[in-house]
This record gives C-alpha cells, structure tokens and sequence, in this order.
C-alpha cells in the first residue's frame, strides 16, 4: 500500500497526530520525549513555509464535526 492511500484512510485526529510527529521529527526533535520538571527541552519553532508541490501539514488538528 502506498502511503499516500495510507494516509487519506486516517481519521482527522490520526492524520493531525501524525504531521505532529513528522513536524517534530524534521525538527530534530524525538517526538515522544516528555520534558519533566527542570528539562529546558528546545523552544517550539514556527511551522517552515512548505516547498511548492509538498502536501501541508497543518498546525492545528480540523474540528471534529459534532453529529
């Protein structure tokens, strides 16, 4: 499966956690590292404009639709 297909089978959350991740992977940073107390961890970083032609990720999750 291609992960393009992969990705449109997500839900918004699912997809939203999942740019989240890469953003912080692209970063440098390890995604799943929880700062504690007296961990200066790094400063968020403004998200990077996107290359033309590259799918957006974007900053905050889409609103759950209420049914």
């Amino acid at each position: 499966m291609h992960i393009e297909k992969l990705i449109e089978t997500l839900s918004p959350e699912s997809s939203f956690l999942l740019g989240t991740v890469l953003r912080e992977l692209l970063a440098g940073r390890d995604p799943l590292h929880e700062e504690g107390p007296g961990d200066p961890g790094q400063p968020d970083e403004p998200s990077q404009p996107h290359e033309p032609g590259e799918p957006t990720i974007p900053d905050e999750p889409p609103p759950v639709p209420v049914v």
